[in-house]
């Protein structure tokens, strides 16, 4: 199959992304040896709260628990020790938030606006919760007390058809099902029960998406709509290209030829609740491509080699 971009998106990622998304396409690049990538490193280090939290982006005072996991498993990828005095800090400021059930919410001073349905501070996030089990067990700490309640109330989380929801009480959810799924085959591998429930689950949500990519729009309530980025890449990751699902899977090429083809006249990818292209799902998708082979991580760096250059 071809898969060929509209025209370069790297200029309209180095101009319109922020410092996070920066660096991990830095990252994905090899380029952290840059002035660009450590001066990067540097600011995102200055945002750091007291309480050892990142700030979240609706109220910037107030630090956000997804924020700080999702920053301090960025950094820990850039290469810093989990023994610092940064990653220290978030770790705990996590910690801190675990819930008697051992899930993990948002944290109480954060503002969740209406429509994000997905978020609660109230109830533990299934999804929340396996990110913050990549994290320990990224750091090394599987044998806290943290890590095996976290992993007790997710395991336990399983609807029996081998979805989850996002959290207790809600609807299952494609997304939050196969990445636990894929973090317990990274855990406990292939024969694990959990991962095969939501394997069998995810083939079908996969046979689904190579369809609607094909096509061109998949259904939503009825109503036809159009593949935007979001749709296109909810089901992949990192994890899921290393289980086999690459362009080995013919299913796994119509979606890669999908997202080339809905790559926006500006170079970005645009998704369904904006208007323009999105700098932080831009650097997904073409972080993606990379992992499936579309591009190669060599011209990746070639790309981004003009911009970063000293």
């Amino acid at each position: 199959m071809e898969y060929e971009f509209k025209c370069d998106p790297i200029p309209f990622i180095m101009r319109e992304a922020g410092e996070a998304e920066k660096i991990s396409l830095l990252e994905t690049a090899g380029l952290l040896e840059t002035k660009m990538a450590k001066d990067l490193l540097l600011t995102i280090l200055k945002e750091q709260n007291p309480d050892g939290g990142f700030p979240n982006q609706f109220d910037r005072k107030a630090s956000g628990l997804k924020v700080t996991y999702a920053m301090a498993g960025l950094l820990v990828r850039c290469g810093m020790p989990p023994q610092c005095f940064t990653i220290q800090g978030a770790l705990r400021f996590i910690l801190e938030h675990q819930r008697p059930d051992g899930g993990f919410a948002e944290a109480q001073g954060v503002p969740i606006p209406e429509w994000m349905t997905w978020e609660s501070k109230e109830k533990s996030v299934t999804y929340y919760t396996a990110r913050i089990i990549k994290l320990l067990h990224l750091v090394g700490m599987d044998d806290t007390e943290a890590f095996k309640q976290a992993l007790e109330w997710l395991r336990g989380m399983q609807n029996p058809d081998g979805t989850y929801p996002m959290y207790e009480g809600s609807v299952p959810d494609p997304d939050t099902t196969v990445g636990v799924a894929f973090l317990m085959r990274e855990l406990y591998g292939e024969d694990d029960e959990v991962y095969r429930r939501g394997k069998e689950r995810f083939e079908e949500f996969l046979s689904q998406l190579a369809e609607d990519a094909e096509r061109g729009y998949h259904v939503y309530r009825g109503e036809r709509e159009e593949n935007d980025i979001y749709y296109l890449t909810h089901l992949l990751n990192e994890s899921v290209v290393k289980a086999g699902y690459d362009l080995n899977d013919p299913r796994v090429q119509k979606v890669a030829v999908a997202i080339c083809g809905t790559q926006q006249v500006d170079g970005g990818w645009r998704v369904f609740w904006t208007e323009s292209s999105d700098p932080a799902y831009s650097v997904y998708a073409l972080e993606l491509l990379v992992w499936l082979g579309v591009l190669s991580r060599e011209e990746l760096r070639e790309k981004l080699l003009p911009f970063v250059t000293d």
